[in-house]
């Protein structure tokens, strides 16, 4: 759920949206069969907007829950609500705890904030030298995209040049201070015209001295993209209409490894700047505060992660985590089970959930493979936990929590192109 205010109409809006997996058994017999070849649905992700409300009323805690629960309450069972991922914004944190949910931060809007601040757009600024140095080329950047987009005539100009040196005839990108992104999107812009831009300045020397970037900047901003890009992808990844919650903990520990490398003793990349240097730097903090183990570590992730057919225990025994993990997943299951009417009567005496009875051992694994690019960039995530996918399963005769979570475990991994 969301907050938005429409920078026109000054309305705040309230939006609530649902994402689900629908089964064979929700959508019937047949859902599977050849019906399904000839239009009907078949099994597989789902998502709706259940509402979206003008909120009028202060946007306090108690009037975001009486909001949200009137929405869920039009589609939803209270037993059968989930949970609610959000902002960091007091607010909705508060209204998730009012209405009895449980509370997943947003991991896109996590990223956004560690990128926005180590760019300088958040509420603090950095104030050494290497943060101002690359505050004070943005403020060229965007002289130079303003330079343009007031002036239809160098515009015409610059498209000629466009022609002269063979780049792609693009309009330059404005960006905007709330969204990292568009900067990003604004310096990819300026790197790839390049080779038009200095011909022009070399051409028009009146506005050379104002607005001509040097060697240096045209390097720094190319180093900038290099660094930036994974991020780029990452919330991409994360915004998709088939995210889960598995991709976050191979997103912080991809972007993380990412960055050490740029920055690490072993590290190829001597040649990066000072400024960009520091990004990285400022990227690297951001990460450790926003992506700390308290997130990632926690249960939502984990059991996401276990749930994962392509991951299963890998993440959270790389964790320490995994005895934890499994006895957390057999309680899930048996309260599933329990609401069923599924449960079993009978159970080992003196046998609790997910004890002994499920070794603490993951699928088989394998050395990670190397990333390719070309994977698709969710692919890529799911190399950092690759490993073969044969194995043995277990065939226990059992329908016990225990004994499903044990199979599951032990059954091999589906590869990494597999739909979870």
């Amino acid at each position: 759920s969301d907050l938005w205010t429409s920078p026109h109409s000054q309305n705040a809006f309230l939006s609530l949206t649902a994402q689900w997996w629908e089964t064979s058994e929700a959508l019937g017999e047949g859902g599977g069969t050849s019906s399904a070849r000839e239009g009907s649905r078949q099994p597989g992700y789902r998502r709706a907007l259940l509402g979206a409300e003008i909120l009028s009323e202060r946007h306090t805690a108690d009037n975001i829950s009486e909001a949200i629960g009137r929405l869920l309450d039009e589609w939803v069972d209270r037993d059968s609500r989930g949970f609610l991922v959000t902002d960091g914004g007091s607010n909705m944190r508060l209204a998730a705890t009012k209405l009895g949910m449980e509370r997943i931060p947003c991991a896109a809007h996590l990223l956004h904030l560690v990128v926005k601040d180590a760019l300088g757009l958040g509420e603090t600024v950095s104030r050494d030298a290497n943060t101002l140095d690359f505050q004070r080329l943005l403020s060229k950047c965007r002289a130079i995209v303003g330079h343009f987009h007031r002036s239809p005539r160098d515009t015409h100009i610059l498209r000629g040049k466009q022609t002269e040196t063979g780049v792609p005839e693009h309009r330059l990108i404005a960006d905007v201070s709330t969204r990292w992104n568009s900067t990003c999107a604004m310096i990819e812009r300026l790197v790839e015209q390049k080779s038009a831009l200095i011909a022009f300045f070399q051409r028009n020397t009146a506005i050379q001295v104002e607005h001509q970037l040097d060697h240096e900047e045209w390097t720094a901003l190319a180093q900038t993209v290099e660094v930036l890009e994974p991020f780029k992808k990452h919330t991409e990844a994360l915004s998709s209409d088939t995210a889960s919650l598995a991709l976050v903990v191979l997103v912080a520990q991809h972007a993380t490894e990412g960055l050490a490398k740029f920055l690490g003793p072993d590290s190829e990349r001597a040649d990066l700047l000072p400024a960009v240097r520091a990004l990285v730097r400022r990227l690297q903090n951001g990460m450790a505060a926003r992506f700390g183990d308290d997130v990632i570590r926690s249960e939502p992730y984990m059991l996401a992660s276990m749930c994962d057919p392509r991951i299963k225990g890998k993440i959270a025994e790389a964790s320490g985590m995994l005895a934890d993990c499994r006895d957390s997943l057999c309680r899930r299951v048996e309260q599933l089970q329990e609401k069923r009417g599924t449960l079993p009567h009978a159970r080992q005496v003196g046998q609790e959930s997910g004890t002994a009875a499920v070794p603490d051992q993951p699928a088989p694994q394998g050395a990670p493979l190397v990333p390719t690019t070309s994977k698709s960039w969710v692919m890529e995530l799911f190399t950092l936990v690759a490993g073969p996918s044969s194995g043995s399963s277990v065939d226990t005769g059992q329908e016990s929590a225990e004994a499903m979570v044990k199979e599951y475990l032990f059954e091999p991994c589906e590869p990494q192109s597999t739909d979870p």
